[in-house]
């Protein structure tokens, strides 16, 4: 039983007339005669009265005119289901974030990307700063948003800025430098220092160091912290302060005051990929990604 011999069926079961029926397959009423004949064989049952005058389906052939139906709708679905897979309108990608992430703009690119292609599933997951260079370098995702400085040189990543925050001095409220509008980091020489642990963020570790180092002295350091919620906590008791950009300003408490530091570059966040990623649902995601951007920063790729 093939598909041909199923739309020969339920052509004939409409029209009920060979000939009509052959003209509308586009093959001759020999070859259209012989397709019903081997459908029958292969069944083990006649499906139409044939006489010089009329044509009738048998009881059989009216039950099996419905199946025959579904079963040529079925194949329909299916073959443009593959072919939307093959162009990735159906599929899945992976997207990997640091468990921090704040900005606001992963959630619009996943709601909108989400609105525009329902049939492609995104699966979510938060990493480590370190967990996540392996993902992207591995395969293990499609995309990743993390801080620019968090993600080292991998061969063939392409990457975007999606957005810029400050590095600020972050410290409890009663702290003599709260109340600054901006500090020199130079001003920070004899202060107690929290870290983030080198093995969970290493360049958030190595943030704090270089910026200390490059305005002449050693951060004097009291305390490390394998999250960013810790060193917050530690702030807050008074254990010290910390460098961190002024994304993290929502996790801290209304005791914490973060102060932009003088002349340091600013933090990026980033959304990165493989070029030669072979995920069909790639340039699906590519193209929101500039939409969005466009639409929320001004921006394009």
């Amino acid at each position: 039983m093939d598909i041909k011999q199923l739309e020969c069926f339920v052509s004939l079961a409409n029209t009920l007339n060979f000939t009509k029926s052959s003209t509308l397959m586009y093959i001759s009423q020999p070859a259209f005669s012989r397709h019903i004949t081997k459908l029958e064989e292969e069944l083990g049952t006649v499906l139409f009265h044939r006489d010089k005058r009329s044509v009738t389906l048998t009881p059989f052939g009216e039950v099996f005119l419905e199946e025959a139906e579904k079963m040529i709708m079925h194949y329909n679905n299916g073959i443009t289901l593959a072919k939307q897979a093959e162009s990735g309108l159906f599929g899945s990608l992976k997207i990997g974030f640091h468990n921090f992430t704040l900005d606001e703009f992963l959630p619009s690119l996943i709601t909108s990307f989400r609105s525009s292609f329902p049939n492609i599933g995104l699966i979510l997951n938060g990493y480590s700063h370190s967990e996540l260079s392996e993902a992207i370098r591995n395969g293990k995702v499609d995309f990743v948003y993390t801080a620019s400085n968090e993600l080292p040189r991998i061969s063939g990543i392409t990457s975007k800025i999606i957005a810029k925050h400050s590095f600020c001095a972050v410290m409890h409220q009663d702290h003599p430098l709260a109340a600054n509008t901006r500090i020199n980091a130079a001003d920070l020489k004899n202060e107690p220092f929290i870290l983030m642990d080198r093995k969970e963020s290493a360049q958030g570790h190595n943030i704090n160091m270089q910026i200390c180092l490059n305005h002449g002295f050693s951060p004097l350091v009291v305390s490390y912290a394998r999250f960013v919620t810790t060193v917050l906590v530690l702030i807050d008791c008074k254990v010290g302060i910390s460098i961190l950009p002024n994304s993290f300003k929502n996790l801290a408490s209304p005791r914490i005051r973060f102060v932009p530091l003088e002349n340091i570059d600013s933090f990026r966040e980033i959304v990165a990929w493989k070029k030669d990623n072979p995920n069909p649902c790639m340039p699906y995601f590519i193209d929101e990604l500039q939409k969005v951007l466009h639409s929320s920063h001004g921006m394009a790729l």
